[in-house]
């Protein structure tokens, strides 16, 4: 690890050197990114520290001669580098907002849990917002929504990212589903294709699951590839819940995603004149009893 060079110093071998100067790189790297988490004021202090570091490395040999004749060469090119990675990332923080810089610091060093829950009745702005960006024209009204969660307060499902960094509590929605548990009445209905998503009543709305005489599943959508897994994950479980209960489930898929769920579970049109795979029409969930809806 260490040899005498002609001149009798004392140096460290070149193995020796390699490793401890990936350590310190390491060390520098972990710990501008806990700071920069952790710190709003982060970026000056970097860049001042890795300007002091690269000032007293301009001075090495001056420290060699004056102060200590025994320091050896080897730390300055290390020193150097890591005082000139804390000025590039103190420049980073500094031109991006550091919000902005934290957010992602966080999104590399952990993947923060999606959960299910139902929406709030000051959500439902939201969720329509969310649907037409989704799927465009065709949205159910939010009065109609309105009206549905004041007879089911669990019609609509949220994914939610909940973040609880530094003492503070974050939650940010990425995606929903629509279950509507309906009545006798209503389940004629929508298995006569006389209403769908977009024209069920607050009347056609059973006040509970457990006395729904079917479920009508409407809008399913997630911001990007995780939510848009996690969020169906959610509704087939619901599904899987209902299967005891062959309870009749339909839906009306208007997009590829809206087909993906009728080809993973056995749906089949209500009308068998219409050809499978077909949009914008009326599905029935076949539990493989033989018994019509």
């Amino acid at each position: 690890m260490e040899y005498r060079d002609n001149d009798g110093r004392h140096r460290m071998s070149p193995d020796a050197t390699l490793l401890i100067g990936r350590v310190l790189a390491i060390v520098v790297f972990v710990g501008c990114a806990v700071y920069l988490f952790k710190r709003p004021d982060a970026p000056k202090t970097l860049m001042a520290s890795g300007g002091a570091i690269i000032g007293l490395v301009t001075r090495w040999k001056d420290i060699q001669t004056h102060l200590v004749a025994s320091l050896p060469d080897w730390p300055a090119p290390w020193l150097l580098g890591g005082g000139v990675v804390l000025v590039v990332i103190g420049l980073v923080g500094q031109v991006t907002p550091i919000d902005a810089t934290q957010k992602r610091i966080r999104k590399i060093f952990r993947d923060r849990p999606l959960r299910s829950r139902p929406a709030r009745s000051k959500e439902l702005m939201w969720v329509r917002e969310f649907a037409s960006s989704y799927f465009g024209t065709g949205v159910t009204p939010l009065e109609s929504m309105r009206r549905w969660h004041e007879k089911y307060k669990s019609v609509f499902i949220l994914l939610e990212e909940v973040d609880r960094a530094q003492g503070r509590t974050q939650s940010t929605i990425h995606g929903y589903h629509c279950m509507i548990p309906l009545t006798s009445a209503a389940a004629r209905l929508v298995a006569d294709e006389q209403v769908d998503g977009t024209t069920i009543l607050a009347d056609h709305v059973s006040s509970t699951l457990r006395d729904a005489a079917a479920v009508y599943i409407g809008g399913v959508a997630g911001k990007g590839r995780r939510a848009r897994a996690a969020i169906l994950a959610d509704l087939y479980a619901r599904i899987d819940d209902l299967q005891e209960r062959r309870i009749p489930i339909y839906t009306r898929p208007i997009t590829d995603d809206g087909l993906r769920l009728v080809n993973d579970y056995p749906f089949v049109p209500v009308d068998p004149k219409v050809p499978a795979e077909t949009l914008k029409r009326i599905y029935r969930l076949d539990w493989g009893d033989g018994q019509a809806p």
